[in-house]
């Protein structure tokens, strides 16, 4: 297992429509979806999973998807080579966090049981995930500092927590005034552009609520 913070440009492309397609699709979730096909052809492109997995890419040696974690869209991409599969994972409006891990699996059998293999080799790649993304941020909210989202939000963030009782399942976020938010894509983005705020910040917001 390897964390890589390198930022992967020639994903940036897949961004914006990974993010469309999640967001239209999660409305879904919950309900029953029938898949079609028609005789020789293959598999439908999208197909609904606990997850609201959106299947992006489906070819002999590569199969991507767009899958949720929590509020958050997270981009797979598994590459088959012989009888190993890489699995790479990155937050689709934050790839800088990047999580990659091997199978000697081959692809065609991720593919079968691709509910499983999303969730890692071992069933923890949510949590180490979350935890990489808190991590990240963590630096942000050092020395008692607040943040300020830029405008026109402006909101003060006071802090974060992660999420969950038998195991990680989101990020929130606590807004001035004492309120708990999850921790979403745009979020996640303006909480990266936010401004250290001074504490004082925190009363003004309060007594505007």
């Amino acid at each position: 297992m390897v964390l890589s913070f390198s930022v992967r440009a020639v994903m940036a492309a897949t961004l914006t429509l990974a993010l469309l397609l999640v967001s239209r699709f999660s409305a879904w979730s919950g309900t029953e979806k029938a898949e079609k096909s028609s005789a020789g052809s293959q598999e439908s492109p999208v197909r609904e999973t606990t997850e609201n997995m959106v299947v992006m890419k489906d070819e002999e040696d590569r199969y991507e998807v767009v899958a949720t974690l929590g509020e958050l869209t997270v981009h797979h991409a598994f590459k088959g080579r012989s009888r190993v599969t890489i699995h790479e994972v990155f937050f689709a409006s934050y790839p800088r966090v990047f999580f990659q891990e091997v199978y000697n699996v081959p692809l065609a059998e991720v593919k079968k049981d691709s509910d499983r293999f999303l969730q890692g080799f071992d069933g923890t790649l949510r949590a180490k995930m979350l935890s990489a993304i808190y991590r990240e941020l963590s630096p942000l909210f050092g020395d008692e500092t607040v943040r300020r989202l830029p405008p026109p939000d402006e909101r003060i963030i006071t802090g974060m927590r992660l999420a969950g009782e038998d195991f990680l399942q989101n990020i929130h976020i606590e807004v001035a005034g004492g309120r708990w938010v999850p921790l979403t894509d745009t979020l996640l983005i303006k909480i990266i552009r936010s401004e250290p705020a001074p504490l004082y910040a925190i009363t003004d917001e309060e007594e505007i609520q």
